[in-house]
């Protein structure tokens, strides 16, 4: 039966390895977060879908017309992801043209970070689209943006879409990120480390102690054979 005491011994004992556990950890994810991650910058913009003229406040919805613009809200969220639309934005922005040494922008390198929320119970649609440079988000954004508006003068011209909020980038914080993944690197090292040691002296059925000894088989023990060091 292995107590506490012994458990802790056996850590002081292995505390090498534990410590190269666990800068291990911190190697790899400080790698990690110095040659992988990169800073990604999102765009976001809310787009109010209503009556031409909704801008009369003493103007009223009906509930047909709640309904009506409420399935308009599931409508123009598929619209604006459309190749077409999606396409035309890329051409009208020209944001293949910002830097050569960036990866050429393509419909499908777009949509997989493109992002549409509708939001509930409501004539507001969330449109959001991150990348690695922050002035191809905004101009992406912004013309895909004009060019759902364009589109639904031809689509359904009695609808009026109106910008609520202006496209804003988003620059986040890449270093709280990556101290975050270090600190979780550390931590799994922790356990990783002194779960090992642990584990291997769960699976040693070998005796530690004169005490161990006599407990297991129930009798004394005569002598112990000392640990020589040449």
């Amino acid at each position: 039966m292995v107590n506490i005491a012994e458990y802790l011994g056996e850590i002081k004992k292995n505390w090498k390895i534990i410590i190269v556990v666990v800068l291990s950890f911190i190697l790899i994810s400080g790698l990690y977060t110095t040659f992988f991650m990169k800073q990604e910058y999102e765009a976001n913009v809310k787009v109010f879908i209503g009556k031409q003229k909704f801008q009369n406040t003493t103007e009223n919805y009906n509930n047909e017309e709640i309904s009506l613009y409420q399935r308009l809200i599931t409508t123009y969220s598929e619209v604006i992801k459309s190749k077409k639309l999606i396409n035309k934005s890329i051409n009208d922005s020209k944001i293949n043209n910002l830097s050569n040494k960036d990866e050429k922008i393509t419909y499908d390198s777009v949509i997989s970070n493109f992002t549409v929320n509708p939001i509930t119970n409501t004539q507001i649609i969330e449109v959001k689209y991150k990348s690695l440079n922050p002035q191809k988000s905004y101009d992406l954004l912004y013309s895909t943006t004009e060019n759902l508006i364009a589109y639904s003068k031809e689509l359904y011209p009695t609808v009026n879409i109106k910008v609520l909020e202006q496209v804003h980038v988003n620059h986040g914080n890449l270093l709280s990120k990556k101290l975050m993944i270090v600190g979780l690197a550390l931590i799994l090292g922790l356990m990783a480390g002194v779960g090992g040691v642990l584990g291997f002296m769960y699976l040693d059925n070998t005796f530690k102690s004169k005490k161990s000894i006599e407990e297991q088989m129930g009798i004394p023990v005569l002598g112990v054979i000392p640990n020589v060091e040449f």
